[in-house]
């Protein structure tokens, strides 16, 4: 499958991109306004999240980044943007990373609708 334009969590690789980037970088990026690539992955994410002393400040403030990045016209529409994940995607009353044997919610990461596209793929509705 075609990963979609937007925000695609993925537990492996769905298509190989030309750039990468951490998270740091990523995020880093949009915050000094730096144009992003159309197709990039993203790795460490759940890193981040995992390892930030409050989960639900850090999902905030990844959330309000990848918004500026949307608004400021650094993410473009047609950007396909792949984080890929080193733990288990689980859906149960919302949707979470299992990393180790911590579960992180992930649904208010993305000012969108999460769609799951596989058991090992969603992606937040634009």
């Amino acid at each position: 499958m075609k990963l979609k334009h937007g925000f695609n969590i993925v537990e492996k690789e769905y298509e190989p991109f030309e750039n990468s980037s951490t998270i740091l970088e990523f995020l880093g990026k949009i915050r000094r306004k730096e144009q992003l690539p159309s197709r990039i992955t993203v790795i460490g994410l759940e890193i981040l999240l995992s390892n930030s002393a409050n989960n639900n400040e850090m999902v905030e403030y990844i959330r309000n980044i990848l918004r500026n990045g949307q608004s400021n016209g650094l993410i473009k529409p047609n950007a396909v943007i792949q984080f890929k994940i080193d733990g288990k995607i689980s859906k149960d009353t919302s949707t979470k990373i299992k990393v180790k044997n911590d579960y992180i919610d992930i649904e208010s990461l993305f000012s969108s609708q999460i769609i799951r596209m596989a058991p090992d793929w969603i992606y937040a509705v634009r």
